[in-house]
C-alpha cells in the first residue's frame, strides 16, 4: 500500500483550456494598458513638447519593458489556470496566450488609431509611410522583443505547472499496517 497519493495532474486532458488562455490575455491587456497610461503620464509630463523625440523614445522603451513583464504574467496566469501538471502542456498554453496577446494588442492599436486617422484625413500626421518606417527601422528590435516575449510567456506558464499537482497525502502515524 502506497504511503503517498500519486502525483497525477489535476486534469489529465491534453486539450487546451481556453478559459485559461483568455484569462492570460486579459491579464496582459490589464497590465499593459495600465502601465502604458503611467508611462504616458511620466514621459508626457517630462517632455518639453509632445512632439519631441525624447517622449516617443522614452514611451517606446517603457512599453517594451512593460510588454515583456505583462507577457510573463499572462503566461503564468494561463499556466496556473490550465489545471495541468504537465510542463509541456502548460508551455503550449503560454504560447497560445502569447499569440492571443499579440493579436489583441494589434486589435486595440487599430481601434485606437483608426478614428484618429479618419479625423486627420486632410492633414494626416501618422501616414502609411510613417508606419512602414517604424517597422523597417525597428524591425530587428520588434522581432527580438516578440521572441523574448514568447519565451517569457511560455516559461511563465511552464513554471506554474508544478503548482497544479496534487500534494502528497501523508499516512497518519497512529495507524497499523494490515497484512
Amino acid at each position: 500500500m502506497a504511503d503517498y497519493a500519486s502525483n497525477m495532474p489535476l486534469t489529465s486532458s491534453n486539450r487546451a483550456s481556453w478559459s485559461a488562455i483568455f484569462a492570460g490575455t486579459f491579464v496582459f491587456l490589464a497590465i499593459s494598458i495600465t502601465f502604458l497610461a503611467l508611462g504616458i503620464a511620466i514621459f508626457g509630463g517630462s517632455a518639453a513638447s509632445p512632439t519631441s523625440g525624447t517622449m516617443a523614445t522614452g514611451i517606446s522603451i517603457w512599453q517594451g519593458i512593460v510588454t515583456l513583464f505583462a507577457l510573463y504574467f499572462a503566461g503564468r496566469t494561463a499556466g496556473r489556470l490550465s489545471g495541468t501538471g504537465n510542463r509541456s502542456i502548460a508551455m503550449y498554453h503560454g504560447l497560445v496566450t502569447f499569440g492571443m496577446c499579440i493579436f489583441s494588442a494589434i486589435l486595440v492599436a487599430v481601434l485606437i488609431l483608426a478614428p484618429a486617422e479618419i479625423a486627420n484625413a486632410g492633414n494626416a500626421t501618422v501616414s502609411v509611410l510613417t508606419v512602414r518606417h517604424l517597422f523597417t527601422e525597428g524591425g530587428y528590435a520588434l522581432f527580438a522583443a516578440l521572441f523574448v516575449g514568447g519565451f517569457l510567456a511560455a516559461s511563465g506558464a511552464a513554471s506554474e505547472a508544478k503548482h497544479n499537482v496534487a500534494p502528497p497525502v501523508e499516512r497518519p502515524s497512529n495507524l497499523r499496517s494490515v497484512a
